[in-house]
């Protein structure tokens, strides 16, 4: 789908940035997963922390994060790599938050982790992970969700992307379809896996 007067967004790798920028993709980062990363038993600086760290990991979910910058503000983040990486990848940040506890709160966290795994289907191996995703609370509506899922997928332009959404999430569900999404098989589970076929394959479907 295109976007109509996209607006003029810089996307720089988070890895790059210094301490401040960083802050404010981590915050985003957290507000684009907020019932997982809420498994850690730790106040907010110290959970920003923990997600900041894995900026710098390139083998993890979050190593390969992308800020969209306006006017020299970070206001959106996405994250993403190809799924067949996705699960030793999860397990890098698993490794990351569980290290940054206390080993009295290990346990406690392994056993929350491991409940709350079984919510989430796997997405097809053969597809691009969209990891995350989240836009700066001021600039929702304005066209910069739909500018940062544009550049997604000039990136990966031959290959499919997939990504997660909360069942209960009407307003996610409705974005990822209007750009080309489908439900994948579902299992009941809390999210539903869905899957964009690459932007030949899109578009092609779309002309006839």
């Amino acid at each position: 789908m295109a976007v109509s007067n996209p607006p003029p967004l810089q996307f720089r790798p988070v890895a790059d940035f210094g301490a401040a920028a960083r802050l404010d993709s981590a915050r985003l980062t957290y507000e684009s997963f907020p019932e997982f990363y809420d498994l850690l038993p730790v106040d907010d600086d110290e959970r920003l922390a923990i997600i900041a760290r894995q900026f710098d990991l390139p083998a993890s979910e979050l190593g390969a994060t992308v800020a969209a910058e306006l006017a020299g503000n970070v206001v959106a983040i996405f994250a993403a790599l190809p799924a067949q990486r996705l699960a030793t990848a999860q397990l890098v940040g698993v490794a990351v938050m569980r290290r940054a506890l206390p080993p009295a709160a290990q346990p406690e966290f392994r056993a929350a982790l491991d409940a709350w795994g079984g919510q989430v289907p796997l997405v097809p191996k053969d597809t691009v992970y969209l990891a995350r995703l989240a836009v700066d609370a001021a600039h929702r509506g304005t066209g910069v969700a739909d500018a940062v899922l544009a550049e997604l997928f000039a990136r990966h332009r031959s290959a499919a992307v997939s990504v997660h959404a909360r069942r209960d999430n009407a307003r996610a569900l409705a974005f990822y379809r209007r750009h080309g999404f489908v439900p994948g098989p579902d299992n009941g589970a809390h999210y539903i896996a869905l899957i964009r076929q690459s932007n030949s394959r899109h578009d092609s479907a779309a002309s006839t």
